[in-house]
């Protein structure tokens, strides 16, 4: 590998979490993807994960505002969740790669997962501050740059007393 200036290793300006995992997963994936820009089709297992995310993220937006979402309005939302993220990552990468798993099986388990969620994961709208709440620092990298860091809270709430 190359070496690179940190503007190139940073291509979008700030540091990100998806960035920082994927350096420590594999620094060659990093290079691949930031630095010389590969689209690498994602693994469907990311689909998965992303649409149960956006629908957990609804709910909890919901349960703040006080609307508590039944089984099947949830099973709805993460269908929809679904096909657009699908749609997203059609556009952005040109397919999807479900070599290790074939996606109705992949979305069958969002199905099997969101019962589990309802069960396991009581909040009420009261313990609920934000939803996927923004956060920004900076991060001193020596005596003379500071790097901007950006991340995402899901859900910040109440401590117990």
């Amino acid at each position: 590998m190359e070496e690179f200036e940190l503007e190139q290793a940073l291509p979008k300006g700030y540091l990100s979490w998806s960035q920082i995992s994927s350096y420590l997963r594999c620094p060659m994936i990093y290079y691949n993807r930031y630095i010389l820009g590969l689209k690498i089709p994602p693994k469907g297992v990311l689909l998965l994960g992303g649409s149960l995310h956006k629908t957990f993220e609804i709910d909890l937006s919901g349960k703040k505002s006080n609307i508590d979402y039944n089984m099947d309005t949830l099973e709805d939302i993460y269908d929809d969740s679904w096909n657009e993220l699908k749609e997203k990552y059609k556009d952005k990468y040109g397919e999807i790669d479900f070599s290790d798993e074939p996606e109705s099986q992949l979305k069958d388990t969002g199905y099997t997962i969101l019962p589990l969620y309802r069960e396991k994961v009581v909040v009420k709208s009261e313990e609920i501050i934000a939803v996927e709440k923004a956060i920004e620092f900076e991060l001193e990298l020596d005596n003379q740059n500071n790097q901007k860091v950006i991340g995402y809270i899901d859900v910040e709430l109440q401590e117990k007393n």
